[in-house]
């Protein structure tokens, strides 16, 4: 089993280093952003979204931890948006490490992010993955996420 463990100032920085860098890695894999721009554009994307960092009101990241010995095994950011009236989940951003995946890790940390969206009033969670990465397309519809736009392209 795993729990959700609030992340510390220490465990965000290395969080934040590594999801911009990810981040603007995928949008150029995608075909998105131009790698000379990636590194910037990804930042401007983060800083939009946590300008408080941990502080910032209603986004929760955590640190993914193995309940039997305590080791990290991943990190899960999710938020709270508001659209007229209406709140609904976002997950923002999920990632298990790669010596831990395919373990079941994945699927305790979002059945235990989903009961805290439930707790919270939440009906409802969106999540964005890109195309190009089936494992967690795979994942999620397991989980029975309905895709609900795809984006295509075709280079000329």
């Amino acid at each position: 089993m795993v729990k959700l463990v609030a992340m510390s100032e220490d465990e965000y920085q290395h969080f934040i280093a590594w999801a911009i860098e990810d981040y603007a890695r995928e949008q150029v894999k995608a075909g998105a952003w131009p790698e000379e721009n990636a590194p910037a554009l990804a930042k401007h994307a983060f800083e939009s979204r946590l300008p408080e960092g941990l502080s910032t009101p209603n986004q929760f990241l955590y640190m993914i931890e193995r309940e039997a010995d305590g080791v990290k095994v991943g990190q899960l950011w999710w938020g709270i948006q508001e659209q007229g009236e209406n709140q609904f989940a976002t997950l923002n951003d999920f990632h298990v490490f790669p010596e831990f995946r395919r373990q079941g890790l994945g699927v305790q940390a979002m059945d235990a992010m989903e009961a805290m969206m439930r707790q919270n009033g939440l009906d409802t969670v969106y999540l964005h993955v890109f195309g190009h990465n089936e494992p967690a397309r795979a994942l999620y519809r397991k989980l029975g996420y309905v895709e609900r736009n795809i984006t295509m392209m075709k280079g000329l």
